[in-house]
Protein backbone atom coordinates (compact mmCIF):
# COMPACT_ATOMS: atom_id res chain seq x y z
CA UNK A 1 0.00 0.00 0.00
CA UNK A 2 2.89 2.38 0.77
CA UNK A 3 4.22 1.83 -2.77
CA UNK A 4 0.84 2.91 -4.20
CA UNK A 5 0.81 6.06 -2.04
CA UNK A 6 4.33 6.94 -3.21
CA UNK A 7 3.28 6.54 -6.85
CA UNK A 8 0.26 8.78 -6.21
CA UNK A 9 2.51 11.45 -4.64
CA UNK A 10 4.96 11.17 -7.54
CA UNK A 11 2.10 11.59 -10.02
CA UNK A 12 0.73 14.62 -8.16
CA UNK A 13 4.22 16.18 -8.12
CA UNK A 14 4.62 15.56 -11.85
CA UNK A 15 1.45 17.58 -12.43
CA UNK A 16 2.58 20.42 -10.15
CA UNK A 17 6.17 20.64 -11.45
CA UNK A 18 5.47 22.05 -14.95
CA UNK A 19 3.11 24.64 -13.45
CA UNK A 20 5.75 25.58 -10.88
CA UNK A 21 8.47 25.93 -13.52
CA UNK A 22 6.30 28.04 -15.84
CA UNK A 23 5.31 30.23 -12.90
CA UNK A 24 8.96 30.54 -11.87
CA UNK A 25 9.94 31.75 -15.34
CA UNK A 26 7.00 34.18 -15.46
CA UNK A 27 7.91 35.63 -12.04
CA UNK A 28 11.52 36.08 -13.17
CA UNK A 29 10.44 37.93 -16.33
CA UNK A 30 8.53 40.32 -14.06
CA UNK A 31 11.71 41.14 -12.09
CA UNK A 32 11.16 38.78 -9.14
CA UNK A 33 14.11 37.01 -7.58
CA UNK A 34 12.83 33.58 -6.60
CA UNK A 35 14.40 30.29 -5.58
CA UNK A 36 12.97 26.81 -5.08
CA UNK A 37 12.45 25.95 -1.42
CA UNK A 38 12.42 22.25 -0.61
CA UNK A 39 11.22 21.57 2.91
CA UNK A 40 11.14 18.58 5.19
CA UNK A 41 13.44 16.79 7.56
CA UNK A 42 16.53 14.76 6.78
CA UNK A 43 19.48 13.20 8.48
CA UNK A 44 23.15 14.14 8.50
CA UNK A 45 26.05 12.34 10.10
CA UNK A 46 29.79 12.15 10.36
CA UNK A 47 31.81 10.16 7.87
CA UNK A 48 30.60 8.47 4.73
CA UNK A 49 27.20 6.74 4.56
CA UNK A 50 27.45 2.95 4.77
CA UNK A 51 25.26 1.15 2.20
CA UNK A 52 23.01 -1.58 3.62
CA UNK A 53 20.85 -4.15 1.83
CA UNK A 54 17.63 -3.04 0.12
CA UNK A 55 18.84 0.51 -0.53
CA UNK A 56 19.12 1.56 3.12
CA UNK A 57 22.15 3.42 4.48
CA UNK A 58 23.73 3.78 7.91
CA UNK A 59 24.94 7.16 9.13
CA UNK A 60 27.45 7.34 11.96
CA UNK A 61 26.63 10.07 14.46
CA UNK A 62 23.27 10.65 12.76
CA UNK A 63 21.20 13.65 13.76
CA UNK A 64 18.03 15.17 12.26
CA UNK A 65 18.12 18.44 10.36
CA UNK A 66 15.35 20.68 9.06
CA UNK A 67 15.45 21.17 5.28
CA UNK A 68 14.44 24.50 3.81
CA UNK A 69 13.40 26.98 6.46
CA UNK A 70 13.85 25.70 10.00
CA UNK A 71 12.71 26.74 13.46
CA UNK A 72 14.86 27.05 16.59
CA UNK A 73 13.46 23.66 17.58
CA UNK A 74 15.12 22.17 14.45
CA UNK A 75 11.68 21.42 13.03
CA UNK A 76 11.01 22.50 9.44
CA UNK A 77 8.70 25.44 8.80
CA UNK A 78 5.42 24.02 7.52
CA UNK A 79 3.44 25.79 4.82
CA UNK A 80 6.18 27.89 3.19
CA UNK A 81 5.77 28.48 -0.54
CA UNK A 82 7.51 26.42 -3.22
CA UNK A 83 9.26 29.52 -4.54
CA UNK A 84 10.76 32.01 -2.10
CA UNK A 85 12.25 35.41 -2.80
CA UNK A 86 11.14 38.93 -3.40
CA UNK A 87 10.13 41.58 -5.86
CA UNK A 88 12.13 44.82 -5.99
CA UNK A 89 9.68 47.68 -5.38
CA UNK A 90 10.34 51.40 -5.67
CA UNK A 91 8.43 53.23 -2.97
CA UNK A 92 6.11 55.79 -4.53
CA UNK A 93 4.32 58.73 -2.84
CA UNK A 94 1.12 56.63 -2.83
CA UNK A 95 2.92 53.97 -0.79
CA UNK A 96 4.20 56.26 1.95
CA UNK A 97 3.04 54.98 5.30
CA UNK A 98 2.45 51.45 4.02
CA UNK A 99 4.56 48.57 5.24
CA UNK A 100 6.45 46.35 2.77
CA UNK A 101 8.54 43.31 3.61
CA UNK A 102 12.18 43.51 2.54
CA UNK A 103 13.82 40.14 1.97
CA UNK A 104 16.80 39.46 4.23
CA UNK A 105 19.57 36.87 4.23
CA UNK A 106 21.81 36.59 7.27
CA UNK A 107 24.80 34.21 7.33
CA UNK A 108 26.16 33.20 10.73
CA UNK A 109 29.88 32.53 11.14
CA UNK A 110 32.00 31.29 14.03
CA UNK A 111 32.90 33.85 16.66
CA UNK A 112 36.39 34.16 15.12
CA UNK A 113 34.79 35.21 11.82
CA UNK A 114 34.78 31.90 9.95
CA UNK A 115 35.28 31.53 6.21
CA UNK A 116 33.03 33.21 3.67
CA UNK A 117 32.76 31.17 0.49
CA UNK A 118 32.53 32.81 -2.93
CA UNK A 119 29.01 31.39 -3.29
CA UNK A 120 27.96 32.95 0.02
CA UNK A 121 29.43 36.32 -0.95
CA UNK A 122 27.77 36.16 -4.38
CA UNK A 123 24.40 35.28 -2.78
CA UNK A 124 24.64 38.20 -0.33
CA UNK A 125 25.59 40.55 -3.16
CA UNK A 126 22.64 39.38 -5.29
CA UNK A 127 20.23 40.04 -2.43
CA UNK A 128 21.79 43.46 -1.69
CA UNK A 129 21.81 44.47 -5.37
CA UNK A 130 18.08 43.71 -5.55
CA UNK A 131 17.37 45.98 -2.58
CA UNK A 132 17.30 43.29 0.09
CA UNK A 133 19.24 43.05 3.32
CA UNK A 134 22.16 40.63 3.45
CA UNK A 135 25.31 40.14 5.45
CA UNK A 136 27.52 37.99 7.64
CA UNK A 137 27.66 38.01 11.43
CA UNK A 138 29.58 36.34 14.23
CA UNK A 139 27.82 38.01 17.17
CA UNK A 140 24.41 39.40 18.11
CA UNK A 141 25.75 42.92 17.67
CA UNK A 142 26.98 42.19 14.15
CA UNK A 143 23.60 40.65 13.29
CA UNK A 144 21.86 43.85 14.41
CA UNK A 145 24.42 45.94 12.50
CA UNK A 146 23.40 44.31 9.21
CA UNK A 147 19.91 45.76 9.57
CA UNK A 148 21.03 49.03 11.18
CA UNK A 149 23.54 49.77 8.40
CA UNK A 150 20.91 48.96 5.75
CA UNK A 151 18.43 51.31 7.47
CA UNK A 152 21.04 54.07 7.67
CA UNK A 153 21.97 53.63 4.00
CA UNK A 154 18.36 54.06 2.87
CA UNK A 155 17.67 56.88 5.32
CA UNK A 156 15.14 54.91 7.38
CA UNK A 157 14.39 55.64 11.00
CA UNK A 158 15.52 53.20 13.64
CA UNK A 159 12.71 51.27 15.37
Amino acid sequence: MQHVRQRQRDFAMSLENPVQRRGWVKLATMGALVWRLNTGKGWVGSGKPVPLPHGAIKLHGARPIALGFGLLSNEPVVGAGDLIGGVPVTITPAMVGRQVLVFGSFEAKRSDGGRRSKAQKDWAQTISDAGGIAGFFSSEEEAADIINVWRKNIGADQP
